[in-house]
């Protein structure tokens, strides 16, 4: 708040500020602020429907069962990853933007050890068919079989969104 010399300053001041509350009408030097004013808030709320659309798309294909979504039967990983998007929708809407690192970095990790651990499933099982069908004359097949398994389009929005909500925190700590 400024400091006044006298009430008549006081009264003015608080009467322009008024006037400018009601019409709409912002001072000049917050005009600028006002217009990046929500971009955090866009950015992270683009994140949360990115990642709440990315669990029910195709996480990976294989050629024999086809298309299968990250949240599955709505177990595990996809439901940890909703409720840390829910999370950050809150914190948006009541505007508790520091707190969004917290719930945001619980996606990334949870959505990191996902793909890691398909990883790993994915080296075990061609490791230990290649064993197994060793002088058979089915391992080619097993082999191409395996290496047709492929992550989908439900990746790179995940990516986007868990990325978008960890930014719109960013923005917040550099007072965007």
């Amino acid at each position: 708040m400024p400091q006044f010399y006298n009430k008549q300053e006081y009264e003015e001041w608080k009467a322009k500020k008024l006037l400018n509350r009601s019409s709409g009408v912002l001072p000049a030097k917050n005009r600028e602020m006002s217009r990046l004013a929500g971009t955090k808030e866009k950015v992270g709320l683009f994140g949360v429907i990115a990642v709440s659309i990315g669990v029910f798309l195709p996480f990976f294909k294989s050629p024999v069962i086809g298309g299968v979504t990250y949240f599955g039967n709505g177990e595990g990983d996809a439901v940890m990853l909703l409720v840390a998007s829910v999370i950050s929708l809150v914190l948006i809407l009541i505007n508790r933007m520091k707190w969004i690192w917290l719930s945001g970095g619980w996606g990334l990790v949870t959505f990191t050890l996902s793909l890691y651990n398909f990883q790993t499933k994915m080296t075990e099982i061609q490791g230990g068919l290649s064993i197994r069908l060793t002088d058979n004359p089915v391992k080619q097949y097993a082999d191409a079989m395996g290496d047709a398994i492929q992550l989908e389009v439900g990746v790179p929005v995940l990516i986007i969104g868990i990325s978008m909500i960890l930014l719109s925190a960013y923005l917040n700590s550099k007072n965007y």
